[in-house]
């Protein structure tokens, strides 16, 4: 019997999922190769004091802002198209949530992609071949939903921990040439822009956190679920990435190819032997863990704006990512971070700036479904949330466009729009009044 998946209506009691569980799931997500050789980017960027600082904050700061998304659907039982429902209207809300949806089905693609190409070399099997086989599976354990990446978590997290800590051991028995002249890092990036490029890496899928945290059975629960991904699972990536990168240079090995040899599972495959049957393997199963997250959170948000149950999208879904990433378009796709650097972070600022602003600012927690109101003027809550919205959209493309891109660096300015959404909110806020008439979610009654 295949699990209800809750796309349309609320996780209750009996479907709530155990504190260990849910923080599994959570920590398999983003404890992955990518975030590991983003954190040797960033060394190479910086320096390795700067990328540790970056990363070790960055996931603090991460922590809070999946945390508060999350307890926002933990305390309805609701998925993050659901939410978005309640503060952006029925209609509105497809355009927000549907972009998201689509964007991290893009992820999917790449996610998948990246095994693909390593088991092609290895295997010298054709490329498309090992992508429809790879898709398929990956599918197959996100057809299974919230269990299904219980199980690919729990199975990728001790593998690719076990990997890591192999790689530096054995890279721990070169010896240190001592003739390594300079210091590691070109300084080209700032504090401020390791930090920011460190969590927009997790902005896309961090603001989708209900449709993890919905299944949480207490508000506490909700809490630590995340910690195990934020700052523990998602730090060591980044954390180790840059460690390694630092000891490569140190024993006078190549470091500067972190896409390639230079982290802990390209040196791995470098070795060649049982090293590249590991590598081959862990990519596979770690690559794959964070593949079906994405997925999941397409399906959820696609099954709620079209109707159709969550197994019939995971299907149709994956079938177009796969189709993506056999075709090798899935590199074309990369692009789409300028976008998600843009478009997201408003999104997550204004879900937060209502929820805070409409309930812990005037002393109660209250429920979404009395948290959207008519205010004074005429103006309602989604209005005022959408005004948010397109200020802090707007506000990103006139920085990306424009020379103020070079005074305000796009990775920082990308969350200086949250900030320009947020503020925009709490003034029209204070300038309409707080009068009341709630409303349910549409379709649901008392």
């Amino acid at each position: 019997m295949m699990h209800n998946e809750h796309t349309k209506d609320k996780v209750r009691g009996g479907d709530k999922l155990s504190l260990a569980r849910l923080s599994i799931t959570w920590a398999g997500f983003p404890f992955i190769i990518s975030h590991t050789i983003l954190g040797a980017v960033l060394v190479l960027k910086s320096s390795l004091i700067t990328a540790l600082s970056g990363i070790i904050i960055g996931n603090i700061l991460l922590f809070f802002y999946v945390g508060w998304l999350g307890e926002i659907g933990w305390r309805e039982g609701r998925s993050f198209a659901q939410i978005a429902e309640v503060f952006l209207g029925k209609h509105g809300y497809k355009i927000v949530s549907g972009m998201l949806s689509l964007l991290v089905l893009g992820w999917f693609a790449i996610n998948t992609a990246m095994p693909c190409e390593i088991l092609s070399t290895a295997t010298h099997y054709p490329y498309w071949i090992v992508a429809v086989i790879l898709g398929s599976l990956f599918v197959a354990i996100t057809f299974f939903g919230i269990y299904g990446l219980n199980i690919i978590s729990s199975i990728s997290i001790p593998i690719y921990l076990g990997a890591i800590i192999y790689a530096f051991v054995l890279l721990s028995k070169h010896y240190v040439l001592g003739n390594v002249s300079g210091a590691i890092g070109n300084h080209q990036f700032t504090f401020a822009e390791v930090l920011t490029a460190e969590i927009a890496s997790f902005a896309d899928s961090g603001t989708m956190a209900a449709d993890f945290n919905r299944w949480a059975k207490t508000r506490t629960e909700s809490w630590l679920s995340v910690i195990p991904a934020f700052p523990i699972a998602n730090g060591i990536a980044g954390i180790a990435g840059a460690l390694f990168t630092y000891e490569l240079w140190r024993r006078g090995l190549v470091f500067n190819k972190p896409f390639q040899i230079s982290n802990p599972i390209g040196y791995l495959a470098s070795i060649g032997g049982v090293g590249v049957l590991l590598a081959v393997f862990v990519s596979f199963v770690n690559q794959g863990s964070n593949a079906a997250h994405c997925l999941y959170n397409s399906a959820v948000g696609i099954s709620k704006i079209s109707g159709k149950s969550y197994h019939f999208i995971t299907i149709i879904a994956g079938a177009v990512g796969i189709m993506i990433t056999s075709s090798g378009i899935w590199s074309l796709l990369l692009s789409w971070l300028n976008i998600i650097g843009i478009m997201v972070p408003p999104i997550g600022g204004v879900i937060l700036a209502v929820y805070l602003t409409r309930n812990i600012k005037f002393g109660l927690l209250k429920r979404l479904e009395n948290a959207n109101r008519v205010l004074a003027y005429g103006v309602d809550q989604r209005t005022i949330a959408w005004i948010g919205l397109i200020c802090g959209w707007v506000s990103g493309f006139i920085i990306s466009s424009t020379h103020l891109k070079q005074v305000v660096p796009i990775s920082l300015g990308t969350f200086t729009v949250a900030i320009v959404a947020t503020i925009t909110m709490i003034y029209l806020y204070k300038l309409v009044g707080r009068s009341a008439l709630p409303i349910r979610h549409p379709g649901e009654v008392e």
